[in-house]
C-alpha cells in the first residue's frame, strides 16, 4: 500500500494527516512527501505507521530537522520499526540529520541528496543493517 502527498502549498503539519495515518498504520507501507514549501516538521504522524518500509522526503525547503521535536525522545523515528528505506531528496535548510535516526535499526538503504547537511551524526554506525 502506497500514498503520496505532494504539491500541497498550504501544508504545515503533518498532524493535518494523523487521522488517515492511524487509520492505515498497520497497512501503509509506501509514503512519499514531495513539494510541500511550509512543512516545517514530520512530527504528529508519521509515529503511527509501523508497517512503513519505504518513506521518501522530497523537495522541503522549510524543513530543517525532519522530525526534531522540543522534547527530541526520537518519535516519529522510534516508531518506525519496519522502516527499510528512507529518502531525503533537496532540503534546502536540512543541515544534520535527526538524532532520532539511531532508532532505525532496520534501515538499510538511506540516501541523501542535494541538502546542506554539515556532518554525519556520531550514532551513524548504530545503524548496523545499513
Amino acid at each position: 500500500n502506497r500514498m503520496s502527498i505532494g504539491l500541497d502549498e498550504k501544508l504545515e503539519k503533518l498532524s493535518e494527516f494523523e487521522a488517515v495515518f492511524r487509520c492505515c498504520s498497520s497497512s501503509l507501507q509506501q509514503l512519499q512527501i514531495c513539494w510541500c514549501p511550509l512543512l516545517k516538521s514530520v512530527t504528529g504522524g508519521l509515529e503511527h505507521l509501523t508497517a512503513l518500509e519505504s518513506l521518501v522526503l522530497n523537495c522541503m525547503p522549510s524543513l530543517s530537522e525532519a522530525g526534531e521535536g522540543v522534547e527530541d525522545d526520537g518519535t516519529p523515528w522510534r516508531c518506525l520499526h519496519s522502516l527499510r528505506s528512507l529518502k531525503f531528496r533537496y532540503m534546502q535548510n536540512m543541515v544534520k540529520l535527526p538524532n532520532g535516526m539511531r532508532y532505525l535499526t532496520t534501515l538499510e538503504d538511506l540516501r541523501i541528496e542535494s541538502t546542506e547537511l554539515e556532518s554525519l551524526p556520531e550514532w551513524m554506525p548504530e545503524l548496523t543493517s545499513l
